[in-house]
């Protein structure tokens, strides 16, 4: 006698896939995307047109890509340089977050340690515009840090649907995409490129992705 078991086993569902795909408010043109995971409120997937392949993440809370010397020192002194620097020239601590924001970056420049007298051990000096007055400031970067944002290009642009942020050094491009008119709570879209070239990963951002939003 024969006797035949059926044995119940669970099956991972396929990736979903698709043409003209959609990720959040982005429709991307003629492209396929296979989504690999949506923990903790982000999307991340993959991306195929044309013999490329892109990963992608989507999310408000997503990382914005590399960084070059003037994003890491725009993001450093608003996050904590602010303080010393309202501290130095003499700003009542009541109000230095009230002014933070009133602060931009005109130059960046590399020194030697020792070269500025405020701060020995200081290596990098900026200079600040603030009450229309150009205000030297110097501050220090690790030299790991500072050689790995030196070899990094990053070049923005605005489009009619997008603001993009393009990144590159000798082993990544990407860009890091967002609405044109967007809020703190705007979902962003990076992209790093997996197979392909340069070219062809900025024609495909150009010309394939628009933005939904409804």
């Amino acid at each position: 006698m024969a006797i035949f078991l059926v044995i119940q086993c669970s099956v991972k569902a396929p990736e979903k896939a698709k043409n003209d795909c959609r990720i959040g408010a982005y429709e991307l043109k003629k492209s396929r995307c296979v989504e690999t995971d949506t923990a903790s409120n982000i999307q991340k997937g993959i991306i195929q047109f044309n013999g490329m392949e892109i990963n992608y993440q989507h999310g408000t809370n997503i990382p914005r890509g590399l960084q070059d010397s003037r994003e890491y020192v725009e993001q450093s002194f608003r996050a904590y340089h602010y303080r010393k620097f309202f501290d130095y020239i003499h700003i009542d601590p009541k109000v230095h977050k009230l002014f933070r924001d009133s602060v931009k970056v005109e130059s960046i420049q590399w020194i030697e340690t020792g070269q500025n007298k405020e701060c020995s051990a200081c290596n990098v000096e900026l200079s600040l515009r603030f009450r229309q007055k150009s205000i030297p400031y110097a501050i220090f970067i690790t030299p790991t840090l500072l050689a790995e944002l030196n070899r990094t290009q990053v070049v923005r642009k605005t489009t009619n649907d997008f603001e993009i942020k393009y990144f590159k050094n000798e082993e990544t491009s990407g860009a890091f995409i967002l609405p044109k008119v967007h809020t703190k709570e705007s979902s962003g879209l990076l992209l790093e490129l997996v197979k392909g070239t340069d070219d062809d990963f900025n024609a495909f951002i150009q010309n394939q992705i628009k933005y939904r939003k409804s």
